[in-house]
């Protein structure tokens, strides 16, 4: 039986078995998968797949051209880094309102203008769950931070400038920060918004 054409011309790999390793759900599932390469003969019979929730993370700027950021400690790393806001997609929720809840949560902002940028596959060999990534403008303080989750988390508002230099100089460890900021800070030149003030941002349009 041939395999799945793609676009391109070729074939794709072909599961032939499955074996669930660990349901830790909605948290984590590994699936060893034996696969079917693209000659139709070689057979790879420990393949890994590792299923973990999407997740929404928001290059959010606000009204005086500041960009969002939440300080807070992650155990892989073990220490306290800067990250942008984001967090998990729950079950049956659009991602854009995944976005806008993490960042009203995570530093009591919220914005009037929002912008899909893309969805990132985290590991495309292992799979590891997508980041829905979005721009945020106009963000302004409604409210406190409710975030409910176990770690303290600091707000911090940096400038474009500052942003850029963090994201690039390979300081900032967080993969998912780093590829947002280049998608938002692209989006941002496409419509001459490198260097926002006020002006620019309320008269800019509400669509993305």
């Amino acid at each position: 039986m041939s395999g799945v054409q793609q676009a391109d011309g070729h074939k794709a790999w072909q599961v032939i078995e499955q074996q669930e390793l660990l349901d830790c759900r909605p948290w984590v599932r590994v699936v060893r998968e034996a696969v079917r390469l693209e000659d139709g003969k070689t057979v790879v019979p420990d393949f890994y797949r590792v299923d973990i929730p999407d997740f929404a993370i928001v290059f959010a700027l606000t009204t005086n051209g500041h960009v969002a950021l939440v300080e807070q400690y992650r155990l892989a790393l073990k220490r306290r880094v800067l990250e942008l806001p984001a967090g998990r997609v729950e079950p049956g929720e659009a991602p854009l309102h995944s976005a806008q809840r993490e960042l009203r949560e995570e530093t009591g902002l919220a914005a009037p203008e929002w912008h899909a940028l893309g969805v990132l596959t985290i590991d495309p060999n292992r799979g590891c769950g997508h980041a829905h990534v979005f721009l945020a403008l106009g963000a302004e303080r409604v409210g406190e931070q409710t975030d409910d989750d176990m770690q303290e988390q600091t707000l911090r508002l940096v400038t474009l400038d500052e942003m850029r230099a963090y994201a690039f100089s390979g300081e900032c460890p967080v993969i998912a920060t780093v590829a947002a900021t280049g998608m938002a800070l692209a989006k941002l030149s496409e419509r001459g918004m490198m260097t926002p003030g006020v002006e620019q941002l309320h008269g800019s349009s509400r669509s993305g």
